[in-house]
């Protein structure tokens, strides 16, 4: 049960409860939510000749909803820092090499100083 607060205001979270595998996942998959409220105040009354002692006030709201972005734009953001340590570990790498290697030097023996 939620309680609202003085403005008048009730807020409350909707528990996940889509998690299919990676491969499957749908950004547009919808879920269906259904709040209902209900007031009861004492106002006394006569309806349809009928007294009564209080009156009930009820409504009811459905809509939609779908994932939350933080479920797939964290997956683009590690896909990014995968890229970004491979190309830097290749070019660190290449570098690496590149200062260690040995410039060709021709040697030739001649055998009259000897």
């Amino acid at each position: 049960m939620v309680e609202t607060d003085a403005n008048g205001r009730a807020e409350f979270t909707l528990i996940r409860d889509y998690f299919p595998d990676w491969a499957d996942f749908n950004r547009r998959h919808s879920g269906v939510f259904l709040v209902w409220a209900k007031k009861e105040t004492p106002e006394a009354g006569v309806y349809g000749g009928q007294d009564y002692a209080a009156t009930r006030y009820q409504a009811s709201l459905s809509g939609r909803y779908y994932p939350s972005p933080a479920d797939y734009e964290s997956y683009g953001y590690g896909v990014g820092i995968v890229v970004f340590v491979t190309a830097f570990a290749g070019l660190s790498i290449w570098l690496f090499r590149q200062r260690r290697r040995k410039c060709f030097k021709e040697i030739v023996f001649n055998e009259k100083l000897a």
